[in-house]
């Protein structure tokens, strides 16, 4: 079996992290780069706020969800799929 440390997973697939002052209720979005991705999280949050926005970006990324043209169907589809993803 092969270890990858989290950190190491997002260089290998280009997904930047960085926090930036959001407004409320906003915990986190993702752009998409030149050469990757970035997915900013609310810098206000509380850590439990900014693990959940993470995984529900890195949701959106893994599943190809950042070209989709209705993007009411993607958010219901990454809430549906890691409703229950808890990061340790």
């Amino acid at each position: 079996m092969i270890s990858v440390t989290f950190e190491d997973f997002c260089g290998q697939e280009r997904i930047g992290i960085r926090e930036e002052p959001l407004p409320f209720g906003m915990y986190g979005f993702t752009k998409r780069t030149s050469d990757g991705y970035v997915i900013i999280l609310n810098a206000a949050a509380d850590d439990q706020r900014k693990q959940a926005a993470l995984g529900h970006e890195l949701a959106h990324i893994l599943n190809d969800h950042l070209d989709l043209l209705q993007s009411e169907l993607a958010e219901r589809a990454v809430r549906d799929g890691v409703a229950d993803l808890v990061f340790e």
